[in-house]
Protein backbone atom coordinates (compact mmCIF):
# COMPACT_ATOMS: atom_id res chain seq x y z
CA UNK A 1 0.00 0.00 0.00
CA UNK A 2 0.98 3.41 -0.18
CA UNK A 3 -0.31 7.33 -0.13
CA UNK A 4 -2.21 8.75 -2.82
CA UNK A 5 -0.44 9.51 -5.82
CA UNK A 6 -2.49 11.60 -8.26
CA UNK A 7 -1.84 14.73 -9.52
CA UNK A 8 -3.77 16.25 -7.33
CA UNK A 9 -2.20 15.06 -3.85
CA UNK A 10 -0.59 17.46 -1.55
CA UNK A 11 3.14 16.55 0.10
CA UNK A 12 1.64 18.02 3.18
CA UNK A 13 -1.26 16.93 4.49
CA UNK A 14 -3.92 19.68 5.17
CA UNK A 15 -5.65 20.43 8.24
CA UNK A 16 -9.30 19.32 8.63
CA UNK A 17 -11.91 21.70 8.18
CA UNK A 18 -14.17 22.60 11.35
CA UNK A 19 -16.83 19.59 11.78
CA UNK A 20 -19.99 20.94 10.83
CA UNK A 21 -21.88 18.07 13.03
CA UNK A 22 -20.69 15.60 15.55
CA UNK A 23 -18.65 12.51 15.04
CA UNK A 24 -21.57 9.69 13.38
CA UNK A 25 -21.48 7.25 11.01
CA UNK A 26 -22.34 6.52 7.16
CA UNK A 27 -25.62 7.10 5.81
CA UNK A 28 -27.62 6.27 2.45
CA UNK A 29 -29.56 9.11 2.24
CA UNK A 30 -33.24 9.27 0.64
CA UNK A 31 -33.44 11.08 -2.45
CA UNK A 32 -37.08 10.86 -2.89
CA UNK A 33 -36.87 12.77 0.84
CA UNK A 34 -34.31 15.25 -0.12
CA UNK A 35 -32.07 14.01 2.53
CA UNK A 36 -28.45 13.42 1.18
CA UNK A 37 -26.26 10.16 1.73
CA UNK A 38 -23.16 10.71 3.52
CA UNK A 39 -20.26 11.78 1.76
CA UNK A 40 -16.72 11.28 3.00
CA UNK A 41 -14.29 14.76 2.86
CA UNK A 42 -10.88 14.29 2.10
CA UNK A 43 -9.83 14.75 5.95
CA UNK A 44 -11.54 10.92 6.16
CA UNK A 45 -9.58 9.55 3.37
CA UNK A 46 -6.37 11.10 4.98
CA UNK A 47 -7.15 9.81 8.24
CA UNK A 48 -7.81 6.08 6.86
CA UNK A 49 -5.03 6.52 4.69
CA UNK A 50 -2.51 7.45 7.80
CA UNK A 51 -4.02 4.84 9.86
CA UNK A 52 -2.80 2.00 7.64
CA UNK A 53 0.49 3.83 6.65
CA UNK A 54 1.44 3.93 10.17
CA UNK A 55 0.59 0.70 10.95
CA UNK A 56 3.05 -0.89 8.15
CA UNK A 57 5.48 1.51 8.73
CA UNK A 58 5.10 0.75 12.54
CA UNK A 59 5.91 -2.99 11.50
CA UNK A 60 9.33 -1.41 9.60
CA UNK A 61 7.87 -2.04 6.27
CA UNK A 62 8.07 0.65 3.35
CA UNK A 63 4.81 1.63 1.93
CA UNK A 64 4.69 0.21 -1.76
CA UNK A 65 1.81 0.27 -4.12
CA UNK A 66 3.39 -2.91 -5.44
CA UNK A 67 2.36 -5.00 -2.53
CA UNK A 68 -1.11 -4.90 -1.71
CA UNK A 69 -0.26 -6.93 1.13
CA UNK A 70 1.89 -5.06 3.62
CA UNK A 71 -0.83 -4.14 6.18
CA UNK A 72 -1.42 -8.04 6.70
CA UNK A 73 2.76 -8.72 6.84
CA UNK A 74 2.95 -5.56 9.45
CA UNK A 75 0.39 -7.46 11.99
CA UNK A 76 2.42 -10.27 11.56
CA UNK A 77 5.53 -9.02 12.41
CA UNK A 78 4.15 -6.81 15.30
CA UNK A 79 2.32 -9.46 16.77
CA UNK A 80 3.41 -12.81 15.62
CA UNK A 81 0.92 -14.22 13.23
CA UNK A 82 3.08 -15.96 11.19
CA UNK A 83 3.35 -19.63 10.55
CA UNK A 84 6.56 -21.28 8.74
CA UNK A 85 7.71 -25.16 8.97
CA UNK A 86 11.47 -25.81 8.71
CA UNK A 87 14.02 -28.56 8.44
CA UNK A 88 16.83 -27.58 7.46
CA UNK A 89 19.56 -24.83 9.41
CA UNK A 90 17.51 -21.40 8.96
CA UNK A 91 17.85 -18.10 9.71
CA UNK A 92 15.04 -16.49 10.84
CA UNK A 93 13.90 -13.10 9.73
CA UNK A 94 11.31 -10.76 10.88
CA UNK A 95 8.77 -11.94 8.43
CA UNK A 96 8.60 -15.38 10.37
CA UNK A 97 7.14 -13.79 13.57
CA UNK A 98 4.83 -16.06 15.11
CA UNK A 99 5.19 -20.30 15.45
CA UNK A 100 8.25 -21.45 14.00
CA UNK A 101 7.85 -25.37 13.54
CA UNK A 102 11.35 -27.65 12.81
CA UNK A 103 11.36 -30.97 12.06
CA UNK A 104 14.85 -32.24 12.91
CA UNK A 105 14.46 -35.64 11.82
CA UNK A 106 17.18 -35.73 8.98
CA UNK A 107 19.77 -34.39 11.48
CA UNK A 108 20.46 -31.75 14.37
CA UNK A 109 19.23 -28.68 13.32
CA UNK A 110 20.35 -24.91 14.45
CA UNK A 111 17.74 -22.23 14.13
CA UNK A 112 19.56 -18.39 14.17
CA UNK A 113 17.48 -15.37 15.26
CA UNK A 114 17.22 -12.06 13.75
CA UNK A 115 19.13 -9.18 15.63
CA UNK A 116 16.81 -8.44 18.36
CA UNK A 117 16.95 -4.86 17.29
CA UNK A 118 15.68 -5.83 13.61
CA UNK A 119 12.33 -4.66 14.03
CA UNK A 120 13.51 -1.36 14.31
CA UNK A 121 13.21 -1.24 18.36
CA UNK A 122 9.96 -2.94 18.85
CA UNK A 123 9.43 -6.48 19.99
CA UNK A 124 9.51 -9.96 18.09
CA UNK A 125 8.05 -12.93 19.11
CA UNK A 126 8.49 -16.42 18.41
CA UNK A 127 6.86 -19.65 19.40
CA UNK A 128 9.94 -22.43 18.14
CA UNK A 129 8.78 -26.22 18.46
CA UNK A 130 10.15 -29.01 17.88
CA UNK A 131 8.03 -31.97 16.29
CA UNK A 132 10.01 -34.68 15.67
CA UNK A 133 10.44 -37.80 17.88
CA UNK A 134 14.58 -38.21 17.05
CA UNK A 135 17.19 -37.59 19.76
CA UNK A 136 18.16 -34.64 17.29
CA UNK A 137 18.53 -31.16 19.13
CA UNK A 138 17.20 -27.93 17.74
CA UNK A 139 19.28 -25.46 18.97
CA UNK A 140 17.81 -21.98 18.97
CA UNK A 141 20.95 -19.35 18.62
CA UNK A 142 21.62 -15.87 18.66
CA UNK A 143 22.43 -13.18 16.18
CA UNK A 144 25.78 -11.80 16.45
CA UNK A 145 26.28 -10.97 20.48
CA UNK A 146 22.60 -10.34 21.58
CA UNK A 147 21.93 -12.83 24.54
CA UNK A 148 19.00 -15.26 25.21
CA UNK A 149 18.69 -14.25 28.77
CA UNK A 150 22.47 -14.29 29.09
CA UNK A 151 23.08 -17.53 27.15
CA UNK A 152 23.81 -17.50 23.46
CA UNK A 153 21.41 -20.11 22.68
CA UNK A 154 19.00 -22.70 23.99
CA UNK A 155 18.50 -26.37 23.58
CA UNK A 156 15.21 -28.38 22.60
CA UNK A 157 15.44 -32.20 23.13
CA UNK A 158 12.02 -34.10 22.93
CA UNK A 159 9.29 -33.77 20.66
CA UNK A 160 6.94 -31.24 21.27
CA UNK A 161 9.64 -29.24 23.45
CA UNK A 162 8.56 -25.58 22.44
CA UNK A 163 9.95 -22.29 23.31
CA UNK A 164 8.73 -18.43 23.66
CA UNK A 165 11.26 -15.82 22.93
CA UNK A 166 10.28 -11.74 23.10
CA UNK A 167 13.21 -9.61 21.98
CA UNK A 168 13.67 -6.32 23.90
CA UNK A 169 14.02 -4.29 20.64
CA UNK A 170 17.67 -3.69 21.42
CA UNK A 171 19.96 -6.53 21.72
CA UNK A 172 18.16 -9.20 24.03
CA UNK A 173 15.88 -12.01 24.06
CA UNK A 174 13.84 -12.65 26.58
CA UNK A 175 12.21 -16.06 27.59
CA UNK A 176 8.10 -16.26 28.40
CA UNK A 177 7.08 -18.59 30.82
CA UNK A 178 3.43 -19.67 32.17
CA UNK A 179 2.08 -17.93 34.60
CA UNK A 180 2.42 -20.85 37.29
CA UNK A 181 4.05 -21.06 40.46
CA UNK A 182 7.12 -22.88 41.46
CA UNK A 183 6.91 -26.16 42.35
CA UNK A 184 6.63 -28.44 45.40
CA UNK A 185 5.55 -31.92 46.40
CA UNK A 186 2.31 -30.64 47.24
CA UNK A 187 1.81 -28.22 44.49
CA UNK A 188 1.82 -28.33 40.86
CA UNK A 189 3.81 -25.91 38.93
CA UNK A 190 7.67 -25.15 36.94
CA UNK A 191 10.29 -26.81 38.37
CA UNK A 192 14.21 -26.36 37.13
CA UNK A 193 16.19 -29.23 36.95
CA UNK A 194 18.57 -29.76 39.59
CA UNK A 195 22.86 -30.07 38.84
CA UNK A 196 24.88 -32.72 39.48
CA UNK A 197 26.09 -31.44 42.74
CA UNK A 198 22.62 -30.14 44.08
CA UNK A 199 21.86 -33.70 43.06
CA UNK A 200 24.18 -35.61 45.18
CA UNK A 201 23.85 -32.79 48.06
CA UNK A 202 20.34 -34.51 48.14
CA UNK A 203 18.81 -31.43 50.18
CA UNK A 204 17.06 -29.13 47.44
CA UNK A 205 13.17 -30.37 47.45
CA UNK A 206 11.92 -27.80 44.33
CA UNK A 207 13.98 -29.53 41.78
CA UNK A 208 13.44 -32.20 39.39
CA UNK A 209 16.31 -34.87 38.93
CA UNK A 210 17.33 -35.97 35.07
CA UNK A 211 19.53 -39.35 34.91
CA UNK A 212 22.86 -36.96 34.05
CA UNK A 213 22.44 -35.39 37.54
CA UNK A 214 21.89 -38.67 38.92
CA UNK A 215 25.67 -39.37 37.70
CA UNK A 216 24.90 -43.09 36.98
CA UNK A 217 26.43 -42.70 33.68
CA UNK A 218 29.98 -43.14 35.30
CA UNK A 219 30.31 -46.59 34.88
CA UNK A 220 32.25 -49.50 32.78
CA UNK A 221 30.34 -52.29 33.65
CA UNK A 222 33.19 -55.07 32.57
CA UNK A 223 35.60 -57.87 34.86
CA UNK A 224 37.46 -54.61 36.31
CA UNK A 225 35.16 -52.03 36.40
CA UNK A 226 33.40 -48.78 38.66
CA UNK A 227 29.89 -47.35 39.13
CA UNK A 228 29.16 -44.25 40.52
CA UNK A 229 25.72 -44.18 42.74
CA UNK A 230 24.01 -40.38 43.38
CA UNK A 231 25.60 -38.90 46.63
CA UNK A 232 28.86 -39.66 45.21
CA UNK A 233 29.42 -43.22 46.40
CA UNK A 234 32.16 -45.04 43.57
CA UNK A 235 32.16 -48.86 43.67
CA UNK A 236 34.78 -50.50 42.14
CA UNK A 237 35.90 -54.10 41.47
CA UNK A 238 38.57 -56.82 39.67
CA UNK A 239 40.35 -59.49 40.31
CA UNK A 240 44.07 -59.66 40.54
CA UNK A 241 46.32 -62.78 40.74
CA UNK A 242 48.59 -63.28 43.65
CA UNK A 243 52.32 -65.79 43.37
CA UNK A 244 53.20 -66.60 46.81
CA UNK A 245 53.92 -63.62 49.14
CA UNK A 246 54.99 -61.18 46.36
CA UNK A 247 52.36 -57.68 46.69
CA UNK A 248 50.95 -56.84 43.42
CA UNK A 249 49.44 -53.42 43.14
CA UNK A 250 46.07 -52.77 41.80
CA UNK A 251 45.13 -49.97 39.77
CA UNK A 252 41.89 -48.63 40.10
CA UNK A 253 39.64 -48.32 36.79
CA UNK A 254 39.85 -44.51 37.80
CA UNK A 255 41.05 -42.81 41.16
CA UNK A 256 38.32 -42.05 43.50
CA UNK A 257 37.81 -38.02 43.45
CA UNK A 258 37.85 -37.23 47.23
CA UNK A 259 38.56 -40.09 49.04
CA UNK A 260 39.61 -44.05 49.00
CA UNK A 261 37.50 -45.14 52.21
CA UNK A 262 37.81 -48.90 52.15
CA UNK A 263 38.17 -52.31 50.49
CA UNK A 264 38.00 -56.20 50.20
CA UNK A 265 39.80 -58.80 49.10
CA UNK A 266 38.29 -63.02 48.96
CA UNK A 267 39.29 -65.95 47.66
CA UNK A 268 36.67 -68.42 47.78
CA UNK A 269 38.01 -71.78 49.94
CA UNK A 270 41.12 -70.16 51.01
CA UNK A 271 43.08 -71.36 54.43
CA UNK A 272 42.90 -68.87 57.29
CA UNK A 273 46.73 -68.98 57.58
CA UNK A 274 46.80 -67.23 54.82
CA UNK A 275 44.56 -64.89 54.17
CA UNK A 276 44.80 -62.09 51.47
CA UNK A 277 45.46 -58.49 53.01
CA UNK A 278 45.80 -54.83 51.81
CA UNK A 279 49.27 -53.48 53.05
CA UNK A 280 49.04 -49.98 50.86
CA UNK A 281 46.33 -47.44 49.38
CA UNK A 282 46.22 -44.22 48.03
CA UNK A 283 43.05 -42.54 46.04
CA UNK A 284 43.90 -44.59 42.46
CA UNK A 285 45.50 -47.97 43.59
CA UNK A 286 46.11 -50.46 46.83
CA UNK A 287 49.18 -53.37 47.52
CA UNK A 288 47.20 -56.78 48.03
CA UNK A 289 49.36 -59.44 49.25
CA UNK A 290 48.88 -63.09 50.54
CA UNK A 291 50.20 -63.99 54.36
CA UNK A 292 51.50 -66.35 56.08
CA UNK A 293 50.18 -67.49 59.54
CA UNK A 294 51.53 -70.85 60.23
CA UNK A 295 50.93 -72.05 57.18
CA UNK A 296 52.73 -71.69 53.52
CA UNK A 297 50.63 -69.00 50.66
CA UNK A 298 48.93 -70.79 48.00
CA UNK A 299 51.20 -70.51 44.57
CA UNK A 300 48.95 -68.81 42.20
CA UNK A 301 45.42 -67.61 43.12
CA UNK A 302 42.74 -65.12 41.19
CA UNK A 303 41.02 -63.12 44.09
CA UNK A 304 38.55 -60.97 43.79
CA UNK A 305 38.67 -57.24 45.23
CA UNK A 306 36.05 -54.71 45.96
CA UNK A 307 36.98 -50.78 46.67
CA UNK A 308 34.81 -48.11 47.85
CA UNK A 309 35.30 -44.38 47.85
CA UNK A 310 34.31 -40.99 46.94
Amino acid sequence: MQRVTRSSAVATMPAPPVSPSAPGFFAGGNPGGGTPATTPGFEWFNGVQEELIGLILRGGITASNADLAQVRKSLDRLFGGGLGSFSANTTLSVDDAGLVLVNASGGARTITLPAANALGGRPIRYQIEKTDSTANAVTVQRAGTDTIEGAASVVLSGQWASVTLVSDGVGAWVLLRPDMPAATSAVAGISRFASAAETDAGSLANVAVTPAALGISARLLSANGYLRLPGGLIIQWGTVTLSGLTPVTVTFPIAFPTAFRTAFANYENIPASTPVGITSKTASSMVLQQGAIGGTPSATISVPWFALGH
